[in-house]
């Protein structure tokens, strides 16, 4: 089946000075392209956010990871027999390496799902959302690791003179990053949600759903707070069910309390010695 091209990767964000530095945010990646339109085919591949830079050696931020590039959408051309199918979103990128000190940064938005193309009677189904991008880890003797990226939403399914095409499913959200030794673990991202179109009749191995929240990062090893986990994605119309969400951190290894579980996820562990675990989220 012919395909639109991939998008291009963003570019990694650039280092900070060797002690003391912020590294750069990593670059947004390409929209893919888009299917011929005269016979069936797919929208391309959004292209992967690039990874944040590394911030300096002692102290510094890290840079953040850049977006997941949108998937191609496939509405384009005359209506077809059998509908083009949207493109899938691109994953975020990953967030930068910390030194010894510091946050960790955030990771990237996954890139949207392409919409799908135009049938004579049914439309062609939307394409999947990226995957959200992992926070980073905290630094090595204190800092907060960094947030998990969002998944993309799933792509909407294209129009057809019958009936509209099947919605694309939602991404997954990134793991939040770790603190190291003292340090909280960051929070996971969200899932992406459905995109519009059809939902029902769906045949079970195209039944649209929403993306899983990311896990929270684990708190530091002596001390810390887990991350929360993040919430599932909208998995039916109009926001009435949800994919599973993440799993809490746990908290630090001697002292600590544990993250809160996203929607339907667990809570994390509490320490060792002092602290509490977090609550289970609501289904």
């Amino acid at each position: 089946m012919p395909s639109g091209g991939v998008g291009g990767s963003g570019g990694a964000g650039g280092s900070g000075a060797a002690l003391f530095g912020f590294g750069g945010a990593g670059g947004t990646g390409g929209e893919g392209g888009f299917p011929d339109g005269t016979v069936q085919g797919v929208g391309g591949v959004g292209g992967q956010g690039g990874r944040g830079g590394q911030s300096g050696l002692l102290y510094g931020a890290p840079g953040l990871g850049g977006a997941g590039g949108d998937g191609g959408n496939a509405f384009v051309g005359n209506a077809l027999a059998d509908a083009s199918y949207g493109g899938h979103g691109g994953a975020g990128g990953d967030g930068g390496s910390t030194g010894l000190f510091g946050n960790g940064a955030g990771g990237g938005t996954g890139g949207a799902g392409g919409m799908g193309g135009k049938g004579l009677v049914d439309g062609g189904t939307g394409g999947v959302g990226g995957l959200g991008g992992q926070g980073s880890q905290g630094g090595y003797l204190y800092g907060n690791g960094g947030p998990g990226g969002g998944g993309g939403i799933g792509g909407d399914g294209g129009p057809g003179n019958t009936n509209v095409g099947f919605a694309g499913s939602g991404g997954f959200g990134g793991a939040g990053g770790q603190a190291f030794l003292l340090g909280n673990g960051g929070t996971g991202g969200s899932g992406g949600g459905i995109g519009a179109g059809q939902t029902t009749f769906v045949p079970a191995n195209q039944q649209p759903v929403g993306g899983n929240g990311g896990n929270g990062g684990w708190a530091g090893l002596l001390f810390g707070i887990g991350g929360n986990g993040g919430n599932g994605g909208s998995t039916s119309a109009g926001g009435v069910l949800f994919a599973s969400g993440g799993n809490g951190g746990n908290g630090g290894f001697v002292y600590g309390f544990g993250g809160n579980g996203g929607n339907g996820g667990a809570g994390g562990r509490r320490g060792l010695l002092f602290g509490e675990s977090g609550p289970n989220g609501a289904p």
